[in-house]
């Protein structure tokens, strides 16, 4: 990729992250009830800072229940997340595009 492709991938992506904050609201209101996410896990080292976020209580201190779905591969992770039983997952960035 050339140089003037490269940073106009960049320009277009610094306008993305400067409308979506722009967007944003200023004040966050607080959550009543917790919010429920479900993230697929793989068995990876990445993984343990969830784990040890969740052993510590960190989630709940922001009202959010995380349920994690453990997957034993990177196509079962991708079948749960496909069919919705799954909100989020640990991924790279090569895998992610060629998911997409």
């Amino acid at each position: 990729m050339n140089r003037k492709m490269l940073f106009s991938l960049f320009g277009v992506f610094l306008w993305i992250v400067g409308f979506l904050l722009a967007c944003s609201p200023a004040t966050v209101q607080p959550v009543a009830a917790p919010v429920t996410m479900k993230i697929a896990l793989l068995p990876i080292v990445e993984n343990l800072p969830l784990y040890v976020a969740q052993q510590q209580k960190l989630f709940e201190k922001q009202s959010i229940a995380v349920e994690f779905i453990p997957v034993a591969s990177a196509a079962e992770r991708d079948q749960v997340f496909a069919a919705g039983q799954a909100d989020g997952m640990i991924n790279e960035i090569v895998a992610t595009l060629l998911y997409n």
